[in-house]
C-alpha cells in the first residue's frame, strides 16, 4: 500500500529516466521502502524487506505481466520505484490495476512520484487495462493531492479498517478511468471531420495513401524523396488523430525525422511543413503504399512504426482513433505484429524516459 509523496511536477532540470526493475535493484529499493514501513503509515505493515524478499517480488511481478519500475538519476541511483499488480483476483477484475510508488527521502520535492504514477499509467493503458486504484492513507495528505491532480476522483472512504502505532486508520479509495470512450461523430467548423469512426478511418487512410505527393512540382521527387515524404505524412496524420495537433507533436516529427534522415532541424521542419500540407490535399494518386513498400526496406518501415508510435505519444495521452490509425498503417506497409508491438514497446520506453527527463 504504498503512496507517492512527491507534489507537483518534475522540473526540466530533473535529470533522470524511468527504466524496468532488475534484481539487482533489490538492495536499494528495501532502503527506499523500509522506512516508510517503520515510521510512517504510508504502507500498512511492520514488517520489512530484505534484499531477498525484493528480488522475489521484482520477479513474481514479472512473471505475472505486471511492471516493476525504477526512476534512476544520472548517476545510476534508483530516486524511487513503483509497480501495479492486480486489484481483486477474480476474472472479472482483470482489467483493473492497483499501483503503488515510492520515492526515496532525498528526492522528493523534485517531481519523481509524478513521474512514476504518470509512466505507470501509460503501461497501464498500453497493456489495455480500464482502470487504475489506489488505496491510499487519509493522513497522507500530499499523496491524495498529487492523485487529484493526476486526475484521479476519490471514489470511497473506509473508516478505521486498518491498525498501526496502536491506532485505527482509514483508507481511501482513488481511481481513474484510462479507456477512453469513442465520441460521437461531430464536425469542426468548415465541415471537417474531428472524430473518428471506422468508416472515416477507412477514408482518412485511403486519402493520405493517395495525396501525399500533391500537385506541386516540388512533390515530385525521386524514389528515395517520395519515401521520405511519404513517411513524414504518415508523422503528421498519427499526430493529428485525437482530434489536437499540437506544438510538442510538431517538435517530435522534426525530431524524428532528422534523426530517421541525418537532415538538419531546418530541412527536417520543411519536410514536415510538405507533409502538413500534402496530407491535407485532396488529389487522387495512390502511389504512397507503393512508394513506401518499394523504397523502404522492411528493417526501415519497422523504423517507421517505432517513429509513428514516438510521434503518437509525445503528447503523453493514448486514444482509440491513434491506436486504430496504428492497426491500419501497420496492415497497409506490411509490418508483421510481432515487430510492431516490439517499435511499440520501444517507443513506450523512450516516451517514459522522456517523461523522467522533463
Amino acid at each position: 500500500m504504498g503512496r507517492n509523496h512527491i507534489p507537483g511536477k518534475a522540473p526540466r532540470g530533473l535529470s533522470a529516466r524511468i527504466r524496468d526493475a532488475t534484481g539487482a535493484d533489490a538492495e536499494r529499493l528495501t532502503e527506499i521502502l523500509n522506512p516508510e514501513i517503520v515510521e510512517t503509515t504510508a504502507t500498512w505493515t511492520d514488517q520489512t524487506r530484505s534484499e531477498a524478499d525484493m528480488a522475489t517480488w521484482i520477479e513474481e511481478r514479472r512473471a505475472q505481466g505486471f511492471p516493476v519500475i525504477v526512476l534512476e538519476s544520472e548517476n545510476g541511483s534508483a530516486l524511487g520505484y513503483g509497480s501495479y499488480g492486480a486489484f481483486r483476483s477474480w476474472p472479472g477484475y482483470r482489467h483493473t490495476v492497483e499501483h503503488s510508488v515510492y520515492v526515496a527521502r532525498d528526492a522528493r520535492g523534485l517531481g519523481a512520484g509524478r513521474a512514476l504514477i504518470e509512466a505507470l499509467e501509460r503501461r497501464a493503458r498500453s497493456a489495455g487495462m480500464q482502470a487504475m486504484i489506489g488505496g491510499i492513507g487519509s493522513e497522507n495528505a500530499e499523496s491524495l493531492a498529487i492523485h487529484k491532480r493526476l486526475g484521479f476522483d476519490e471514489v470511497g472512504r473506509l473508516p478505521e479498517v486498518g491498525r498501526k502505532f496502536d491506532r485505527w486508520l482509514t483508507l481511501v479509495l482513488v481511481q481513474k478511468t484510462l479507456r477512453d470512450k469513442a465520441p460521437s461523430p461531430a464536425q469542426k467548423p468548415g465541415g471537417l471531420l474531428r472524430v473518428y469512426d471506422p468508416d472515416y478511418l477507412s477514408w482518412m487512410i485511403r486519402k493520405f495513401f493517395d495525396v501525399f505527393i500533391g500537385r506541386s512540382p516540388a512533390f515530385e521527387p525521386d524514389p528515395g524523396r517520395s519515401a521520405q515524404l511519404a513517411a513524414a505524412a504518415l508523422l503528421v496524420e498519427a499526430a493529428r488523430s485525437d482530434g489536437e495537433y499540437t506544438t510538442d507533436e510538431r517538435a517530435a516529427i522534426d525530431r524524428v525525422l532528422a534523426e530517421t534522415y541525418g537532415a538538419s532541424v531546418s530541412e527536417a521542419a520543411q519536410l514536415r511543413v510538405e507533409a502538413e500540407t500534402a496530407q491535407s490535399a485532396a488529389v487522387g494518386s495512390h502511389r504512397f503504399t507503393a512508394a513506401v513498400k518499394n523504397a523502404m526496406t522492411y528493417e526501415e518501415r519497422v523504423e517507421l512504426v517505432e517513429s509513428l508510435w514516438r510521434v503518437v505519444l509525445s503528447d503523453g495521452e493514448r486514444h482509440e482513433a491513434e491506436d486504430a490509425l496504428m492497426r491500419k498503417i501497420v496492415g497497409l506497409i506490411y509490418v508483421e505484429d510481432r515487430d510492431s508491438a516490439l517499435a511499440r514497446r520501444r517507443a513506450l520506453e523512450a516516451a517514459d524516459g522522456s517523461s523522467a527527463d522533463r
